[in-house]
């Protein structure tokens, strides 16, 4: 048997350490990967140029799309994030297109959220909203 210290051991254990590793580069790229996203992350396009200005670098989870009413209004919500990062982004708009004032689309997005990613108390980051010129789509940042 080849002893650890001779050449012959250090060049049987380099080419089975290479083999190794080749064989999980390829098994791997076979595979899904070890780590997934319990949530749907979507690389489809914002629906509009406000949207989209909205929500630049964010990430759209698929899963957390929403349609509520309230009263006569018809709210549409989807959340937002910046991968591995804690704060959610909630974009809230009204299915007419109308405008209406920040303090409903607050109290919509953090009852929409809740039930969908809050583990623990939510907390309001009002430093991380955003608003459209014409007060139809608000982004409302919230960490919980």
């Amino acid at each position: 048997m080849t002893q650890p210290n001779t050449p012959a051991f250090t060049r049987t254990a380099t080419a089975l350490t290479a083999i190794f590793s080749t064989a999980l580069l390829l098994a791997g790229c076979q595979s899904t990967p070890a780590i997934q996203s319990t949530a749907a992350v979507s690389s489809t396009a914002p629906t509009s140029q406000t949207e989209a200005a909205l929500t630049r670098g964010l990430t759209l989870v698929d899963e957390n799309h929403h349609v509520t009413t309230i009263g006569p209004d018809r709210y549409i919500l989807d959340s937002y994030i910046i991968p591995f990062q804690q704060p959610y982004y909630i974009l809230v708009r009204k299915q007419n297109g109308a405008p209406f004032i920040k303090h409903a689309a607050e109290v919509v997005a953090i009852d929409y959220i809740k039930p969908r990613g809050c583990t623990e108390p939510l907390k309001r980051r009002p430093d991380l909203d955003k608003q459209s010129a014409d007060a139809t789509h608000y982004l409302i940042g919230v960490t919980c």
